[in-house]
């Protein structure tokens, strides 16, 4: 229908012009946070049942239970109004200001929107267990009925 791609009351008009910006900023968020789970995931498998396993499972479960929303205005407050790192609101594309002015228009999005990821790989960080348990090898070594 023709007509249909013209109405006022369709929205696709108004969603298709924002979708890069939507894709730039979900990749910069997912890169974020992979740039710091990867690393705490590697570094709690090596010192497991340590201090900064402990340190690191903590402050990612803090990360995931701070809703993205109060992580959003805590980063305004401290890096857009008290230091003035970033501006508060607004989008720079890269073609007006360049990379840096887009980079710092979505940094504080960016890291609100990564601060809940750093939990999704915790669970599969030690899917192999540092000590085998002898009890359970020899349970699956057994044949069936015996």
């Amino acid at each position: 229908m023709p007509g249909l791609t013209s109405c006022p009351f369709c929205q696709s008009n108004r969603i298709k012009p924002r979708l890069p910006v939507t894709f730039e900023l979900a990749a910069l968020a997912m890169g974020i946070a992979l740039v710091f789970a990867l690393p705490m995931g590697v570094y709690q498998a090596y010192r497991e049942e340590k201090f900064v396993d402990r340190t690191f499972s903590f402050s990612s479960i803090l990360m995931i239970s701070i809703p993205q929303f109060l992580c959003a205005v805590i980063l305004i407050n401290i890096f857009a109004v008290k230091l003035g790192w970033f501006p508060v609101s607004g989008y720079t594309r890269i073609t007006q200001g360049g990379l840096v002015a887009n980079l710092k228009s979505m940094a504080l999005p960016a890291f609100s929107l990564a601060s809940g990821r750093p939990i999704v790989p915790a669970p599969h960080r030690r899917d192999v267990p540092a000590t085998t348990d002898r009890a359970a090898e020899a349970t699956r070594a057994r044949p069936p009925g015996s």
